[in-house]
């Protein structure tokens, strides 16, 4: 477990020439498996480089689950890596086709919780609130619909999204 202030975890600055040579060596290492079960390299072009989310999304996701000024050190973010997959989600939300066999993140807000730290506030699904009538998640504890959050714009195979590096 590492030994560093919670206030000063995740804020290790990375400059544009570090982060390119960093994304380098994801595409010399990373491989995937093909709709065959070929294992192959990236394809720079085909496969994603990133991942973007708005921050008013990033912001309701910790508003959700009771994170504010007074207590935001307590709260972080989890990326998880993951791989979009036709048919994994629900109907109403799932994944356009070209984002078929695409690298994502899914970002899930942590807190630390009776001593734990960093633990995730995702549930599992049969303990996931529903949202009311309002459109509200209808949680009273303060601990969020128990969601994180998915459907960041993935670039590519989106074009003009922005990325710092090619």
């Amino acid at each position: 477990m590492s030994k560093l202030n919670p206030t000063s975890r995740g804020n290790g600055g990375v400059k544009k020439s570090q982060l390119q040579k960093l994304v380098d060596n994801y595409y010399e290492v990373i491989k995937k498996k093909d709709e065959n079960g070929n294992i192959v390299d990236l394809d720079r072009t085909k496969d994603s480089k990133s991942v973007w989310f708005t921050k008013a999304a990033i912001d309701q996701m910790f508003a959700d689950h009771g994170c504010n000024a007074e207590n935001n050190n307590e709260f972080g973010l989890r990326v998880y890596f993951a791989v979009h997959k036709t048919g994994v989600l629900h109907r109403d939300h799932e994944i356009p086709s070209h984002y078929h066999n695409q690298q994502t993140v899914i970002l899930v807000p942590t807190k630390n919780i009776n001593g734990q730290r960093d633990r995730d506030l995702i549930k599992n699904d049969e303990d996931l609130v529903e949202a009311g009538a309002d459109g509200k998640s209808g949680d009273t504890e303060g601990e969020g619909d128990g969601r994180g959050v998915n459907h960041g714009l993935i670039c590519p195979p989106d074009t003009g999204c922005g990325c710092a590096i090619d």
